[in-house]
C-alpha cells in the first residue's frame, strides 16, 4: 500500500536475526498521526458498520428466520454487533490522535515517531533510504544503518565509528549489532 507520505515507506525496523524489515508499527502510527487520515477511516468504518448492521439483520430474514419478534432481537444484536467492530477498528486511530493531542497521554509514541521522522528529514534524507527509528516509552532515537561487517570484524570484533555508517556520533559497537545514534539537539 503506497503512501501519500513517501516517509512511511522508508521506515525499517532490524528484527532479532540483524535483518532490515518494514517497520509496519511505525507506519500505522505515522498515517494515523495525520488527521485526514484518521479521520477518513474512521468515518469509513462507521458507514460499514451500518452496513453490516443491515446486513447482520437481513440475513435471518433471508434464511426465513424472522417474524415480528425476532425482527427487535436480531436488530438489537445486529446493532451491537456493528457497533462492537466499530469501536474494535475506530479504537486505533483515534488513539493515536489522542497520543498526538492530549498532553500526557502517551498510548502510541507518535510525538517520538514524528521526531525521529523530523530528525531525519533535517539531516538531509534522500527520499528514498530507510530510516530506522527506535520508538516506545524511552525518547526516540534514530539507528544508524548496519555497517558492512565481516565475518571477521576488525580490531578484535569491534566497529568503528567509521564503519557506523560516516557518523562520528554512533558509539563504538560490535559487529554486526546495530547501533542507537541519539537525535539531533532542536534548533
Amino acid at each position: 500500500v503506497k503512501n501519500l507520505e513517501p516517509v512511511s515507506q522508508s521506515l525499517m525496523y532490524v528484527n532479532a536475526d540483524g535483518k532490515a524489515i518494514p517497520d509496519v508499527y511505525a507506519m500505522v502510527i505515522n498515517g494515523f498521526a495525520n488527521d485526514w487520515y484518521a479521520g477518513f477511516y474512521i468515518v469509513a468504518v462507521a458507514l460499514l458498520a451500518f452496513h453490516i448492521s443491515h446486513g447482520a439483520s437481513s440475513l435471518f430474514q433471508t434464511l426465513g428466520l424472522r417474524n415480528e419478534l425476532l425482527r427487535k432481537v436480531f436488530g438489537c444484536l445486529a446493532g451491537i454487533y456493528a457497533l462492537a467492530l466499530f469501536v474494535g477498528f475506530a479504537a486505533l486511530p483515534a488513539s493515536v490522535l489522542v497520543s498526538k493531542y492530549v498532553d500526557g497521554v502517551n498510548i502510541f509514541p507518535v510525538k517520538q515517531i514524528e521526531q525521529g521522522i523530523a530528525a531525519n528529514k533535517m539531516e538531509g534524507w534522500d527520499g528514498q533510504s530507510p530510516i530506522f527509528l527506535k520508538h516506545g516509552s524511552e525518547k526516540a532515537k534514530v539507528n544508524c544503518p548496519l555497517a558492512p561487517c565481516k565475518a571477521d570484524c576488525p580490531k578484535g570484533g569491534k566497529c568503528t565509528p567509521a564503519d557506523n555508517c560516516g557518523r562520528t556520533d554512533c558509539p563504538v559497537a560490535k559487529c554486526p549489532q546495530k547501533t542507537v545514534c541519539p537525535l539531533p539537539a532542536a534548533k
